[in-house]
């Protein structure tokens, strides 16, 4: 499955300005709120929290917090209730403690950039400025977990394992009889998608960053294409869910 995200430089012209300087930017970095008359840069917005902790850059997560109305949630959660309809009891609580997570979750659009406060006051094609805007900023130290979510029996958080291929995170019975078993996504925290084959005849050795989500698909095959709808509309909210 291949996700199509926004390249980089894309989505910095669309929501990052290096000429629209007088703007009203509002961000929210771990529950701090901080309000900008004049449009700031990146490592502008960081500087306040930049030492507060040892801060693990590569899982920060970027989100612009309006407008998110493009965003599939309602529209997956009305697949998985249509999907339930049809299918057999296991399936059908699998499809029906998706949706119940689901209903939790907090989506907006994710930017992906890189945040890293040496390295944007170092390099000014790292330090792009903010446009007009509400923002959430998720920084923390160094995750010690990874979301697993998908086609299992239940999502979970497990404990994140150093230099250990994606593919030991999986339990056999963790799989639904629902899901893909041929092959799983990996979100990394910046919002990019790698798609990574785990049995032994297409076992890749990718390990997982920190404080990652991995997605196991739902196969296709005995649903046709409303499963691989599902999965592609799933990927997308994954991708920009707030975590």
């Amino acid at each position: 499955m291949k996700f199509m995200f926004k390249p980089f430089f894309s989505v910095v012209l669309l929501i990052l300005s290096i000429h629209n300087v007088s703007a009203s930017v509002t961000i929210s970095i771990n529950q701090q709120k901080f309000e900008y008359e004049q449009a700031p840069r990146l490592a502008d917005a960081i500087s306040p929290i930049a030492f507060d902790k040892a801060w693990y850059w590569p899982a920060s997560r970027l989100y612009k917090l309006q407008p998110s109305d493009e965003l599939p949630k309602q529209q997956v959660l009305t697949l998985l209730n249509q999907l339930q309809q049809t299918a057999n009891h296991p399936a059908k609580r699998v499809f029906m403690a998706l949706a119940a997570d689901i209903q939790n979750w907090q989506i907006a659009e994710r930017i992906s950039i890189a945040i890293d406060y040496d390295l944007a006051r170092a390099n000014p094609a790292l330090n792009p400025r903010f446009e007009s805007g509400v923002y959430q900023l998720n920084i923390e130290t160094r995750p010690d977990y990874v979301l697993v979510v998908g086609a299992i029996n239940s999502s979970v958080r497990m404990a994140h394992k150093a230099a250990t291929p994606v593919k030991n995170y999986i339990l056999k019975s963790a799989f639904s009889e629902v899901a893909d078993k041929q092959r799983i996504n990996i979100i990394q925290p910046n919002g990019k998608v790698i798609e990574v084959g785990v049995q032994h005849w297409n076992a890749e050795h990718i390990e997982v960053m920190p404080g990652s989500i991995i997605f196991v698909p739902f196969a296709a095959g005995l649903y046709s294409s409303e499963l691989a709808e599902l999965n592609k509309q799933l990927l997308a909210l994954l991708v920009n869910r707030i975590y």
